[in-house]
């Protein structure tokens, strides 16, 4: 939930800073500055999910490790994997929403300033990239968690999950 909050306080933050100061001038933010307030709240999405995913990635690898030298039985071991496996898509699918939700609020903003047609492809593109690099992270953080289930049991594979 603190990802979820911090950054969609992040993204209000970047609209408000772009076109209040404007407002009150009869003027909108430039497409290109509404446009780099948009991929910057991208990036921070992206890296704060990557740190998440990677944190929850280190604490069960590690819990495996700690089962599997004090003898836990391979259902307890599958059960620790999968805890680990399912907090990882419920940060990428919070992520997904958050990036959703930016360029959404972003498009609108390009919209009411008239901007022109590549720079709103600029920003659904930008969109479609922080997307991919969400679920390569989360995929990875999946892949780490079942090699280490893998040797925990003492198995070449696992279809746990």
């Amino acid at each position: 939930m603190r990802l979820k909050k911090t950054l969609s306080c992040a993204l209000a933050g970047a609209v408000v800073a772009l076109t209040t100061p404007n407002a009150f001038a009869g003027e909108g933010p430039a497409p290109e500055e509404v446009l780099a307030a948009c991929t910057s709240h991208l990036r921070v999405v992206v890296d704060e999910t990557a740190g998440s995913i990677a944190q929850v990635t280190g604490n069960t690898v590690e819990r495996l490790e700690e089962l599997g030298e004090n003898g836990a039985s391979n259902p307890r071991l599958v059960v620790a994997a999968g805890i680990g496996a399912a907090r990882i898509t419920e940060i990428a699918g919070t992520a997904h929403g958050l990036i959703d939700q930016g360029v959404h609020r972003c498009l609108h903003v390009l919209e009411a300033i008239e901007a022109p047609a590549p720079v709103t492809r600029a920003a659904v593109y930008a969109g479609g990239v922080a997307q991919h690099a969400v679920t390569s992270a989360a995929s990875r953080g999946r892949w780490v968690i079942r090699h280490a289930l893998r040797e925990a049991i003492g198995e070449t594979s696992t279809s746990a999950f």
